[in-house]
């Protein structure tokens, strides 16, 4: 995390957001409320990563389906992403 960011508010937000978006997953509760919130979410999640450890984002995306799983819960459910 570059320096003049390292604040506590900083580094809370996005933890906080993932412990909310984390919690309504084990709940069993509906996460595609707003595509545009989940693309938020996952784009905040590699930003943390790449604080972590700058080549985690990189390795990670060769995992990631986000993109694919997005497009087709949209296609099903008839919705614009």
């Amino acid at each position: 995390m570059p320096k003049h960011l390292r604040q506590r508010k900083n580094v809370s937000s996005p933890l906080n957001s993932f412990r909310s978006f984390r919690n309504r997953v084990f709940h069993n509760e509906s996460i595609c409320w707003s595509m545009k919130r989940v693309t938020e979410i996952h784009n905040e999640l590699y930003q943390v990563m790449g604080w972590i450890n700058k080549d985690l984002p990189t390795w990670a995306l060769s995992l990631d389906r986000v993109d694919e799983t997005k497009k087709s819960i949209c296609e099903k459910m008839g919705w614009k992403l």
